[in-house]
Order: structure tokens, then C-alpha cells, then sequence
């Protein structure tokens, strides 16, 4: 090898080439006192895989709780619409004061708006002499601080998946490379003292899939009987 073996940049990617470098180090006598090496980092790619997924976990319980909140959230603001229009006074100009767009078009806009647009409507609800309409006032404000918080725990799941990819992530693959590229130069040193060239080198690092495939492919194809 002339450069350094490619750089790893996916947790998926390293598995297979770590599990690799393992088997190849072991089946060869030159070489399998260097295997053990291997298993750490694999372990410690479980832990990281570990930490990846309950950040995940906490991504996919924010979005079921946003999305929970979204469809009451829509309810409520319709109830509260259908409350306006069953009032005998003043129907149109109630619905234009809290509604500056149609209530089927409120609800197609984004949690964080509709929970600002509901806080906003509180004191006039509240306000209003009909008790049909006033009981929306609590329902619409408890609702408008779920939505709120909705938001903000979708958006801090996401960041702690973030925060794992830059840091977590990103720092071990950073020392399987590093690994990787001691490895070469080990090789190299052992190559060089048997006498041995830069293809036993190649053979501990796995092939690109562009090669296995060219490969895979030859050994399946039938020769051609020669003519007798």
C-alpha cells in the first residue's frame, strides 16, 4: 500500500471492517499476535451503537409526543371554532378577531404557530359572555404549553443525536482509523522483514465492494470449452 488505508466514516462501515482485520490477522501465523487488538474497539462500538440508539429512542418518544399534542391542538381549535359559529351573536366578526386565517388552514401550519396563536386568544376568551366559549379558555392554554413544550423536546432529542455524531461518534472513528493506520505500518515492518511484498500487506484490509463484486463475478463465470 503506498497511502494510508482509506478513512472509516460510518459506525456501520467500521464493524465490518474491524471484524475483518480480526479474522484475516488470526489465520495468519505472522500476524495473530496482532488480532487482539481488534476486540477492544469493537467493544467499545457497542457502547457507542448503545448511546446512538437511546438518543434515537429519545427522537422517536419526542416526535410520538409532538405529534400526540398536534392532533389535540387541531381538535381543540376546531371545537373552538365550532363553539363561535353555534353563538347566535356576532358569529363572523368573533371568528375574524381570533381566526386571521380559516380554521382548516390554522391547523396545516406548524405546532409552534398554532401554540403562539392560541396563547394569544386566552384574555379574549376568557372574555367572552358565552360559557359555551369560555370553557376553550383553559383547554386551548394548557394546550398551547404542551405544543410549546412539544417543540422544544423535538428540537433537544434531535440535538442530543447531534451532540452523539459529533462527539461520540465521530471520536471513534477517529481511533479506529488511527488503528488502521498503525496496522498498515505493522504490516509493513513484518513485510519487510520476511520478504514478503505489499499484496500480503493488502490482504488484512478488506476489499472494496467494487472489487469484490469484479471478483464474485469471475469466479462465477464458465470458461469456454476450447474447440478439439
Amino acid at each position: 500500500m503506498a497511502t494510508g488505508p482509506r478513512q472509516i466514516t460510518d459506525l456501520e462501515v467500521s464493524w465490518d471492517e474491524l471484524v475483518y482485520h480480526e479474522d484475516a490477522l488470526l489465520l495468519d501465523p505472522l500476524t495473530a499476535d496482532l488480532a487482539p487488538a481488534v476486540a477492544p474497539l469493537l467493544t467499545e462500538r457497542g457502547e457507542v451503537v448503545r448511546r446512538k440508539q437511546d438518543a434515537r429512542r429519545q427522537v422517536l418518544r419526542a416526535q410520538a409526543v409532538y405529534n400526540n399534542v398536534n392532533y389535540r391542538a387541531d381538535k381543540g381549535v376546531t371545537d373552538f371554532a365550532w363553539s363561535i359559529r353555534s353563538v347566535d351573536q356576532n358569529k363572523k366578526t368573533r371568528l375574524q378577531r381570533y381566526f386571521k386565517i380559516a380554521p382548516s388552514k390554522l391547523v396545516q401550519r406548524a405546532l409552534a404557530f398554532m401554540a403562539k396563536t392560541m396563547k394569544s386568544w386566552i384574555g379574549g376568551i376568557a372574555a367572552e359572555p358565552e360559557a359555551e366559549i369560555q370553557r376553550h379558555a383553559p383547554i386551548l392554554d394548557g394546550l398551547a404549553d404542551e405544543a410549546s413544550n412539544a417543540v422544544v423536546g423535538v428540537a433537544q432529542a434531535e440535538g442530543g443525536v447531534k451532540d452523539v455524531d459529533s462527539q461520540a461518534v465521530k471520536s471513534y472513528l477517529n481511533r479506529v482509523n488511527a488503528f488502521r493506520l498503525k496496522l498498515q505500518g505493522q504490516l509493513q515492518q513484518r513485510a519487510s522483514d520476511n520478504g514478503l511484498g505489499a499484496e500480503w500487506v493488502d490482504k488484512f484490509f478488506k476489499p472494496s465492494a467494487t472489487r469484490t463484486k469484479k471478483r464474485a463475478t469471475e469466479d462465477t463465470t464458465v470458461p469456454e470449452e476450447s474447440p478439439t
